[in-house]
């Protein structure tokens, strides 16, 4: 979209504070991926503190504010950069590309352009960390669920046990069948219960 021989997408790590390297284009891409460096250092940790997009069209000029290169064959002349926010308008990482082929810079004009395709990425990784979180929820429910189960299994075994054992101690024998009965219902019930907790399939139980 910018007609420029390197880009990269780089996310801001809550625990460190730093800006991480998650998309990267251009010849130094395999070698910048995954890299990070300090989210108050260089032109992305300038465009988090102020916010907007910047534009550095001779990097030697802004020497202050160079980081210094990511991949050792590659040479940075000129940028531009923007954050990325998401719905809350908290910064959540910054995109950029780099040394732009056509001209000897980039303009003010393409600011809008290059602002817009930010507000695609941090929508899409908005998207992407939402499905995340409720794949978390889901693999958490699902865990519950197998220790209710397993709870539940546990309760009934040990009731039929307390029953057995109560058996065992009675000398009228109509007790000791009316026992029986209920043991052997609650057997029934956990072994019904264990089938469909097993089979998961509880849309279809009659």
């Amino acid at each position: 979209i910018m007609n420029a021989e390197a880009s990269s997408l780089m996310l801001l790590d809550e625990a460190s504070g730093d800006l991480c390297v998650r998309m990267s284009a251009g010849p130094s891409r395999e070698e910048i991926w995954g890299k990070a460096i300090s989210g108050d250092k260089g032109f992305g940790g300038w465009v988090i503190q102020h916010k907007i997009p910047l534009i550095v069209n001779d990097v030697m000029e802004q020497s202050e504010l160079f980081w210094g290169e990511l991949g050792e064959n590659f040479e940075t002349r000129n940028l531009i950069c923007a954050p990325l926010t998401d719905k809350e308008h908290n910064i959540i990482g910054v995109i950029q590309a780099v040394n732009r082929i056509d001209s000897p810079g980039f303009e003010e004009d393409d600011i809008p352009v290059f602002q817009t395709l930010a507000r695609h990425a941090a929508r899409a990784i908005e998207k992407h960390r939402s499905q995340e979180q409720f794949d978390i929820r889901l693999q958490e429910k699902d865990l519950f669920l197998s220790e209710l189960h397993h709870r539940m299994k546990n309760n009934l075994a040990l009731i039929s046990g307390m029953i057995e054992m109560e058996e065992e101690n009675l000398q009228d024998n109509g007790a000791r069948e009316t026992l029986r009965k209920i043991q052997s219902r609650i057997k029934s019930v956990n072994a019904v219960y264990e089938l469909l907790s097993d089979k998961g399939d509880f849309k279809n139980i009659e």
